[in-house]
């Protein structure tokens, strides 16, 4: 078995201690591919804070032609520095109208759809809430 690094596990970036306590925020990270059944979204923050403030959510509104189709709340982390890889099921209806699943480490990724499912072979604009 090769020893070596794995490419799909490394991590890179680093702390520009001249923004730290400056409230800056930076999407450094956005993509997302649409499979037949399943959403990849790929993306990534470089977040600076004021001392005793944290994000608390983020959040992804998906929009098609007739508006929003789906609102997913991402899982709150001790800190949305770095990069991020979340997996939606399409086409699929949860409970009551809700998507619900997890993401690659395990947590839990939910939405309350507003007018329809997330559906493969389409397009969306998305909109990145971070509160």
């Amino acid at each position: 078995m090769p020893y070596g690094k794995l490419e799909e596990f490394s991590q890179e970036g680093y702390i520009d201690f001249s923004k730290i306590d400056t409230e800056f925020i930076k999407l450094h990270t956005w993509k997302y591919y649409g499979y037949e059944n399943t959403m990849t979204l790929n993306w990534g923050l470089d977040a600076y804070t004021d001392p005793g403030k944290i994000i608390t959510d983020v959040q992804f509104e998906f929009y098609n032609d007739e508006g929003l189709v789906a609102r997913i709340t991402h899982p709150s982390y001790t800190s949305y520095n770095g990069s991020f890889t979340d997996y939606i099921v399409l086409n699929k209806k949860y409970g009551n109208g809700n998507i619900l699943d997890t993401n690659s480490d395990g947590t839990l990724i939910s939405s309350s759809n507003e007018t329809g499912i997330l559906k493969s072979n389409s397009l969306y604009l998305v909109k990145i809430i971070i509160t």
